[in-house]
């Protein structure tokens, strides 16, 4: 737009521009085209004038003369206080709304109130199916509460569980395979080809012409069986081929919030190396554009396929954080690393919370030995998972040695809970069975006036020191009958303050040590019962000559409060 107004002046005038597309006196059907590509650049708009062009652009979303696919912002001196004007245009536009450019602007998170409206606003992208690109470089967003809220905000999303697409699921098979099918004479489209077969031999065979098919859902047919067809039909296959083959592939998910959006971008955002400890919990779950986009219903004609894919050209891997010029060598090779895990859809091959305390250094000079918390084994380690591991616990160990664990607000409300926990429970017994559940955090604190559903996970508390490491609580599957949980669950405790029930005091507890609700049910009952055993007290005393950042830290890594359950 060529204007030469700015701030609330030029809003007011933006807002009767947009109105017009509402023709007076006509219903919703008189629009003749509603699609609307709205661009406000390094015009001064700032929030004064972003709150009228939002109110106009809601209006006109609502009455159904405007379908908002395109909004760039940039350079106009936006601060957080103007994103809770956008708010509501997102939640209207959710369906419809492919490009959000906020670049260029003064959009800062480092106050509780901009934390606040931070996550509020992040929150708003969870009903967003179609969104592409999320413009926020050249803001001084901060280093550490925009990525940490950022990272919570993601981790608390549905995972996206992406189908093997006909291109992408073989990128691994062979030429000598492809080279074998070709040669095989095979008819893919015979009638002895089963139904789940033929679809993938099909793909394999026409990746060659590079075929992009959209993802196909296949029959219900029992893995053995399926197995067995495929050994006959295709004997002299590799093995990476015929577990390619027999792995059955997911329908197509629905896309939906930030783990959807293939195009992320974060440069200049004055991130530093506490930044990229958060971005790298991140990475690893966030799919490619590509494997996003061919989820999309673009058509290859289009000239927004020919934008998307420049775009992709130009950032193949979506999340773009170069350049923040504070990132040191250390923040750049851990989110190298997380890079690499990225875009493979198998279970296996995803990065895991593997490190023990005894594989990692926090800190310099002092290195961990011992595996305090958890001396049990890597569950698995793929590829440069250990190293992974030990670029992030260096980050961990240096944010606690020289700034102390109140800089993460993670690590804050852990400890907290820890002090809240010994002070009202230690040595109190435990009054009912802790049930974990899918359900929300406050749900499981709520008054048990319903029966408790089957197969409910169980903390089983270890009985003697010399077991009693957060890792050694158990889980096995049961049930509870609803009668039997509630007259547990409602027994007084003598040994507590009040008399008052143990699940009230759980309340209590995540009420005053973590309002905002920064840690997951499973952590907050970690430290919970972490802090009502006397044993932990002898256990502690075994690195109390340590450095207080590593003891910090493996209290923390101990009871997975290190980062976020993404």
């Amino acid at each position: 737009m060529q204007r030469k107004t700015s701030g609330k002046k030029l809003g007011e005038t933006v807002k009767k521009d947009i109105l017009k597309r509402i023709p007076e006196g006509s219903g919703r059907h008189a629009v003749k085209d509603s699609h609307l590509e709205l661009s406000i650049c390094g015009k001064g708009l700032g929030d004064d004038g972003l709150e009228l062009v939002c109110e106009a652009l809601c209006h006109t979303i609502q009455t159904g003369a405007t379908k908002l696919e395109e909004l760039s912002l940039s350079e106009n001196g936006i601060t957080i206080r103007g994103l809770a004007y956008l708010m509501r245009v997102i939640k209207l536009s959710s369906k419809d709304l492919k490009d959000l450019n906020l670049s260029g602007n003064s959009i800062k998170v480092v106050s509780d109130e901009e934390v606040s409206l931070w996550e509020e606003f992040l929150t708003r992208f969870r009903e967003v199916t179609n969104l592409r690109r999320l413009d926020f470089s050249s803001n001084p967003l901060g280093p550490t509460r925009a990525f940490e809220t950022l990272l919570r905000c993601y981790s608390r999303e549905n995972p996206i569980y992406l189908s093997h697409s006909q291109y992408s699921v073989f990128e691994d098979v062979s030429e000598d395979d492809i080279e074998l099918l070709d040669d095989s004479g095979h008819d893919f489209d015979s009638d002895d080809t089963d139904s789940y077969l033929r679809p993938r031999l099909q793909s394999l065979h026409l990746r060659r012409e590079n075929s992009s098919s959209p993802p196909t859902v296949y029959s219900s047919e029992s893995t053995s069986s399926r197995s067995a067809k495929l050994a006959r039909r295709t004997s002299g296959l590799s093995h990476s081929l015929l577990t390619t083959l027999s792995t059955p592939p997911i329908t197509t998910p629905e896309l939906h919030g930030l783990r959807s959006i293939p195009f992320m971008i974060l440069s200049n955002t004055e991130m530093m190396d506490i930044s990229a400890l958060h971005l790298s919990y991140l990475l690893p779950h966030h799919p490619l554009p590509r494997q996003i986009l061919q989820l999309h219903s673009i058509s290859k004609t289009s000239p927004a396929a020919d934008h998307w894919d420049d775009l992709e050209r130009q950032f193949p891997t979506g999340i773009v954080y170069r350049p923040n010029n504070s990132l040191t060598t250390l923040g750049l090779k851990a989110l190298e690393i997380a890079e690499g895990y990225r875009g493979d859809p198998s279970p296996n091959k995803r990065i895991t919370n593997t490190r023990r305390a005894s594989d990692v250094s926090v800190g310099s000079p002092t290195s961990l030995r011992g595996g305090y918390f958890n001396s049990n084994p890597p569950i698995s380690v793929v590829g440069s998972t250990n190293e992974m591991d030990r670029s992030r616990s260096k980050i961990q160990g240096m944010i606690l040695k020289d700034e102390g664990p109140e800089q993460i607000e993670l690590w804050r409300s852990a400890i907290k809970t820890l002090v809240l926990a010994r002070a009202l429970l230690l040595d109190a017994e435990p009054s009912s069975p802790i049930v974990s559940s899918s359900s929300s955090r406050n749900s499981c604190f709520d008054t048990p006036s319903s029966p408790r559903v089957s197969h409910a996970t169980t903390t089983v508390l270890p009985t003697s020191p010399q077991n009693l490491s957060p890792s050694s609580y158990k889980l096995y599957r049961t049930s509870f009958h609803g009668s039997s949980t509630h007259s547990e669950s409602l027994r007084q405790n003598n040994k507590l303050p009040g008399k008052l029930p143990e699940y009230i005091w759980h309340r209590i507890i995540a009420y005053a040590a973590d309002s905002n609700n920064t840690m997951s049910t499973q952590q907050l009952r970690n430290v919970i019962e972490w802090g009502r055993q006397r044993e932990t007290l002898i256990r502690e005393k075994e690195f109390a000559g340590k450095l207080p950042s590593v003891q910090i830290w493996r209290f923390l890594e101990g009871l997975e409060c290190l980062t976020y359950e993404v």
